[in-house]
């Protein structure tokens, strides 16, 4: 029985070796064909996910890029040069260097065309549905819909706020929603300032047949609401939540009856789209924007309270959070951060001694030592205007992570594996060497031990070891185990701390 989502539980793909079989290939194009069923009557965990690896003898001259033997074909339409996202002139040009046309562009938000119409024309317009060599023949708009001011920012009010939205516009008409939805024509029609008594988000947007649909604004009103930790409001369409085949944070039609339900929605590896607002217990907003969402983390993805991956992107309109979320740690841009549930401690996770920051209070020990760890901060999250509970604020995991948290590392630049040197980021074969030469060799003879320790940061490793040996974490080494190496002359190997809810006996391995 194969389950593919039990790699986001740290575990690895099955590996089908179609060696066997090279004695069937012929001169050319050859089609490898894998057929895949259900385990049982009862299985229906239908999924997967091919991943493709290529043995060469020789290392190929570009590791960077894709071996020329596999001669892949660009099919993206895509250039090979940028243009500013605030737009910049484009030029169309013979080879002889003479500019047969030109535009200015424009700041076009994404999955947006902008082109003439009719073709050859002088008219440009935005186009919602691109047409790739075609002609531009679906509907098109000259401008933007304003997006609505509002009277009052989102945050934190004593008491019921009476809310006015305005736009500078006469004829096109403001449209708003209570319950996270995006707003459309069929949405409440603005006619007056709208009375806000409890707790709730307002999200507004301008609608006109004459301009494509301006940007959506957003604002969480927090009624007589208190806080001493921080608050993130997190708006969504109910429909990329809820839906029993589309929404990311429900069963849907494919789990399992057994816990961690292995099938539901809540395991595939879906990104909805997803207004943050962060708001410091002073009810200063630290941040707000447009963001990508993902269930996030292993078996507590069966737990009724999920932990959530917010994910910055260009498609929402920025890569990138800047405001610095961990008040001890000087870093102030984040590509992503993890709303978690304190993982397989959660409060309702049926243990006694839950406490809802085991992990964070673990990896917190390490701060001042040479220990990558996520920093940690708890907070009270609410979803569409109603309180989900506390989830700890945490740093992914990641690449960008790696590269903030140690200067001068280029994210695009290193080695990160896991467990059993299963790659991440980047390769593993200095590593297997290094692990074939510990294991062939005596490591008391100082000159091999001299070799180990060029490569491995040993004061790290030796910490690295402490901290999960003294917490007891019974859910490592055989899970949660990464490493990492900058590409940099002189840098070694080195140990990242997470996962470590296991730690101080949460089930077994404890003495009262």
């Amino acid at each position: 029985e194969w389950r593919e989502a039990e790699i986001y539980g740290g575990g690895l793909p099955e590996r089908y070796e179609i060696d066997p079989e090279s004695g069937l290939l012929t001169n050319g194009e050859n089609v490898l064909a894998i057929q895949v069923h259900n385990y049982s009557i009862t299985s229906s965990d239908m999924s997967l996910i091919p991943f493709f690896t290529l043995g060469m003898a020789q290392a190929p001259d570009n590791p960077s890029g894709t071996p020329d033997i596999l001669n892949f074909s660009l099919t993206n339409l895509h250039t090979n040069f940028k243009i500013k996202s605030e737009g910049e002139p484009v030029l169309l040009t013979h080879p002889s260097g003479e500019i047969m046309d030109m535009v200015d562009s424009t700041a076009i938000p994404t999955d947006i065309s902008y082109g003439r119409q009719p073709d050859g024309s002088d008219t440009w317009l935005f186009f919602p549905e691109p047409t790739p060599q075609s002609p531009n023949d679906t509907e098109g708009f000259n401008e933007f819909c304003e997006t609505p001011q509002v009277s009052h920012q989102g945050g934190f009010y004593s008491g019921p706020v009476i809310v006015s939205l305005s736009i500078n516009s006469d004829t096109h008409q403001i449209y708003y929603t209570l319950d996270g939805s995006i707003p459309s024509e069929d949405s409440f029609i603005y006619s007056e300032p709208i009375f806000i008594a409890t707790t709730m988000v307002l999200r507004a947007a301008a609608i006109h047949s004459e301009c494509f649909p301006g940007e959506v604004t957003t604002h969480s009103f927090l009624i007589g609401e208190e806080s001493t930790l921080p608050v993130v409001s997190l708006t969504s369409d109910p429909f990329n939540l809820w839906d029993e085949n589309y929404g990311i944070y429900v069963m849907g039609p494919n789990a399992q009856w057994d816990f961690p339900y292995f099938g539901a929605n809540f395991w595939e590896d879906w990104e909805r789209p997803i207004h943050v607002e962060l708001f410091e217990p002073s009810g200063e907003l630290g941040f707000s924007l447009d963001a990508g969402v993902k269930i996030f983390g292993g078996w507590s993805r069966g737990l009724p309270q999920k932990s959530l991956a917010i994910h910055a992107r260009p498609g929402y309109g920025t890569n990138e959070i800047n405001y610095q979320i961990f008040p001890d740690k000087e870093i102030d841009t984040f590509s992503a951060i993890v709303l978690r549930n304190s993982g397989n401690e959660w409060f309702g996770s049926g243990q006694d001694n839950a406490t809802m920051f085991r992990d964070g209070m673990h990896t917190s020990l390490m701060d001042n030592t040479g220990i990558d760890h996520q920093e940690y901060r708890p907070a009270a999250v609410y979803i569409n205007g109603e309180y989900w509970g506390i989830h700890n604020l945490r740093e992914k995991v990641n690449e960008e992570f790696l590269a903030s948290n140690n200067p001068g590392v280029d994210p695009d630049e290193l080695d990160e594996l896991e467990a059993n040197a299963g790659i991440i980021e980047g390769d593993n074969q200095d590593y297997l060497n290094m692990i074939d030469f510990v294991e062939n060799n005596d490591l008391s003879n100082p000159d091999n031990y001299l070799i180990v320790e060029e490569q491995v940061n040993i004061e790290n490793f030796i910490d690295y070891y402490i901290i999960q040996i003294y917490l007891g974490n019974t859910d490592w080494p055989g899970n949660n185990l990464k490493f990492w190496r900058p590409h940099i002359e002189g840098e070694k190997w080195e140990w990242i701390l997470y996962d470590t809810d296991f730690g101080f006996g949460l089930f077994y391995g404890w003495a009262s």
